[in-house]
């Protein structure tokens, strides 16, 4: 495991526990770095999330390949939001993605619309930091518990030794499949 620092603690030796806090901060510094590109959207956490959860709209702006393997119990797809955005303009609505850049720029989109949003600090890998439940949704919309998460590629499989981690063979590939709507490419 390479961190996006370039450093490798599970070779130098580092304990569980240490290669856990360098992750976590890994995830840290990168949501900061983050924040800084979208100043005007604010952030939450994973426990205010759940804390509010009643009270908020959560949608996952990642991709399908994506979100076929797992996403935040109860949350909607960006696509499924669109299609309901009318029916829950007056919620507020919590955005993630892998680490927070695609849900950032989501949740600027919405906020220029007037819509109440707000991006998760970290995304999915800090949710499943904080050891909190993942579902993958079956026929018929069932949600079933799961420890596999998209990392997106290897920069983000920052996740906890207990999660499996699924990426695109190919980031840039995944990078520009998710750009060809916006360029009037193909849409799934």
């Amino acid at each position: 495991m390479v961190l996006p620092d370039g450093s490798n603690p599970t070779t130098s030796g580092a304990s569980d526990d240490e290669v856990h806090d360098a992750k976590s901060n890994a995830v840290h510094a990168l949501a900061k770095k983050i924040a800084r590109h979208f100043p005007t959207v604010p952030v939450t956490n994973c426990t205010a999330l759940r804390r509010d959860a009643l009270d908020v709209t959560v949608v996952d702006v990642r991709q399908p390949d994506e979100v076929a393997v797992s996403m935040i119990p109860g949350s909607l797809t960006a696509a499924e939001f669109e299609a309901r955005k009318n029916d829950l303009k007056d919620k507020t609505v919590v955005c993630y993605c892998t680490v927070g850049y695609r849900s950032s720029a989501y949740a600027a989109k919405l906020r220029s619309a007037g819509i109440e949003a707000k991006n998760l600090e970290g995304g999915i890998v800090r949710w499943s930091q904080k050891g909190l439940p993942l579902v993958t949704r079956k026929d018929g919309g069932e949600e079933q518990e799961t420890k596999r998460i998209h990392v997106y590629g290897p920069t983000w499989a920052l996740q906890p030794d207990d999660y499996e981690p699924v990426m695109f063979k190919s980031a840039f590939v995944a990078t520009l499949k998710s750009f060809l709507p916006k360029w009037g490419g193909r849409k799934k």
